[in-house]
């Protein structure tokens, strides 16, 4: 009799405990908190934007977005921990443009962007810029395209660091305009910033957002926007496609995405709610403020998948043809 109560008493507690999960699978997404997760340290520029972007989804979907920073690998270890997240939709990623560069800078990678992600929405972009000291010689591209080509390796110029969409960048402008020179690598923009101000170098690829202030007060030019259109930062900068150069569109870049297998209802959803976020003039003056600029129309759900693939495949045979490599 008692191995019967005791069978009884187990076969209640599995039932309740089922229920408890099916109730729980039925309340409406989001019931709990969500988790976002940034592959890079906080304090940083993606960090700042990710803080800014999680109060703003959590205030439209009713539950907090907890930031989440997972810093290392060259941001692969913040993907790793997307890839195994569980497919429930309550972890989000705000990935940079080390999702389509890490597949071909290391050799071995834990996941697949393209199979272990779900992309929701690009978020914005940022062109990489050709910066020269005002005193360089080379007063416009062209100037600058000719001095490579009659020396070449002769020109120097600096980047964030190796891997970096700012040396990458570089790579695919040394590709198209059949250019060689010879990269300066540094742990970061500021201390390259500092190094070309002072005379190590006299050319710089790299974002707008280190070298602002020092373009702004006239110690920098910009000769040309690695990018099909002028940037709307700075419009009085062109792009490098006035120049006639095609196939150069060098950016950093921001987009969201969860784990593979996510229902299509909260996938729609976070598409639906990132918009509204996306068009608020409160977060559009963040993304200004961060040199991001926001897709005149949306690129979301296969359409950012069809985009993402193009981009790895472009990145990828700028990587091989250089030979580059992180591991």
């Amino acid at each position: 009799m008692k191995r019967l109560r005791n069978v009884f008493v187990g076969l209640l507690s599995a039932l309740s405990a089922q229920a408890f999960q099916d109730a729980r699978a039925a309340d409406p997404w989001p019931a709990r908190p969500l988790k976002m997760i940034v592959p890079f340290a906080a304090g940083g520029p993606t960090d700042v934007l990710a803080r800014s972007l999680a109060m703003e989804l959590g205030g439209r979907l009713g539950q907090p977005v907890i930031v989440e920073n997972r810093a290392g690998g060259g941001s692969n270890i913040g993907y790793d921990a997307m890839a195994r997240a569980p497919a429930d939709g309550y972890t989000i990623l705000l990935g940079t443009g080390t999702v389509v560069t890490n597949p071909s800078l290391y050799k071995k990678l834990s996941f697949d962007p393209l199979k272990d992600f779900t992309p929701i929405a690009l978020i914005g972009t940022t062109p990489v810029f050709v910066w020269v000291r005002n005193d360089y010689p080379a007063k416009t591209l062209p100037d600058l395209v000719r001095l490579a080509k009659e020396k070449p390796s002769a020109v120097n110029y600096g980047s964030s660091g190796p891997g970096t969409v700012a040396h990458l960048a570089s790579l695919l402008f040394q590709d198209r305009t059949g250019t060689v020179m010879t990269h300066v690598g540094y742990k970061g923009s500021a201390q390259a910033l500092n190094d070309m101000l002072g005379g190590v170098f006299s050319v710089q690829f790299d974002v707008p957002q280190p070298m602002a202030a020092q373009y702004r007060a006239g110690n920098l030019r910009a000769l040309a926007a690695l990018s099909s259109q002028r940037s709307s930062a700075f419009p009085e900068i062109p792009s490098i496609k006035e120049f006639g150069y095609e196939g150069i569109d060098a950016s950093a870049l921001f987009g969201l995405y969860t784990a593979a297998g996510v229902s299509g209802d909260i996938v729609g959803k976070l598409q639906q709610t990132l918009q509204t976020v996306l068009v608020s003039p409160k977060f559009k003056e963040i993304m200004a403020q961060q040199f991001v600029e926001v897709p005149a129309q949306p690129i979301q759900g296969q359409a950012f998948h069809s985009w993402l693939k193009e981009e790895i495949d472009v990145w990828h045979g700028v990587i091989s043809k250089s030979g580059l490599s992180l591991n």
